[in-house]
């Protein structure tokens, strides 16, 4: 198999997670990581993954390091996913 695009990053989990989670209804074989996707359409996804968790990333910190030091929780919101 042929490499079409490279994307170096340190948050590699966070952004396949999120790559993922745009373009798995497309699967080609259920229960199977291939899909038949255009490049530029996953470069595309990619690069917005990437910039959502560089946006995300700062915040969070912000806040989980506020909470830490006393801050005030009442703003939280805590998430339950079930699947």
């Amino acid at each position: 198999m042929e490499i079409m695009y490279i994307y170096e990053t340190k948050d590699s989990k966070k952004i396949q997670d999120c790559v993922i989670a745009q373009i798995k209804p497309y699967r080609y074989k259920k229960r199977k990581d291939f899909y038949e996707i255009d490049i530029n359409i996953i470069k595309n996804i990619i690069k917005d993954c990437a910039e959502l968790t560089q946006k995300y990333k700062k915040s969070l910190t912000k806040i989980n390091k506020t909470n830490q030091e006393g801050g005030n929780l009442k703003y939280n919101l805590f998430l339950y996913i079930k699947y």
